[in-house]
């Protein structure tokens, strides 16, 4: 019925994450974790992996979205409700290691439907599963950007 490119084709929202044309050659950014689903809204949340060459990035520059993301996706249309990037340009292979955990979380005394999701690094995200905003505070962090490795560039900022 549909196809979600974890890899963005060109024209198609996060193609310019791919630098100098990457997003073509590119092999691989799968989903290798189960899938979880939101029965009730038709969703189904895919925990994205690293891009090929898990450790190194010279040959993919950017920040290659949708790599290392949790997509929401409309099951029965395939339309991309919303994701979040954990990992940008990933470098260390902190991709998704467990499907998406869905629960609810009561904030200020109103309940919210979440969703959960670590990284190998092992970080918990924790967001609406509706709205795709995080329920806890996630920052984008500078990082140290020196490397040795010829040809990469890693990304200045990681959540």
């Amino acid at each position: 019925k549909w196809r979600f490119n974890s890899i963005p084709a060109r024209g198609t929202p996060g193609y310019d994450t791919w630098l100098d044309g990457s997003a073509e050659y590119t092999g691989n950014t799968g989903v290798w974790a189960p899938f979880s689903v939101d029965v009730k809204r038709g969703w189904v949340y895919l925990p994205v992996e690293a891009p090929t060459g898990d450790y190194y990035g010279g040959h993919r520059p950017g920040n290659n979205l949708f790599s290392d993301s949790i997509v929401a996706v409309d099951a029965l249309t395939g339309k991309l409700k919303w994701y979040f990037q954990a990992v940008h340009h990933d470098l260390w292979d902190y991709d998704m290691p467990i499907p998406p955990i869905l629960f609810d979380v009561t904030r200020d005394g109103k309940k919210i439907p979440a969703v959960g999701f670590m990284t190998k690094n092992p970080y918990l995200f924790i967001f609406d599963r509706v709205t795709g905003k995080p329920i806890y505070p996630v920052r984008d962090l500078p990082v140290p950007t020196d490397t040795d490795m010829q040809g990469e560039k890693v990304s200045p900022t990681q959540p």
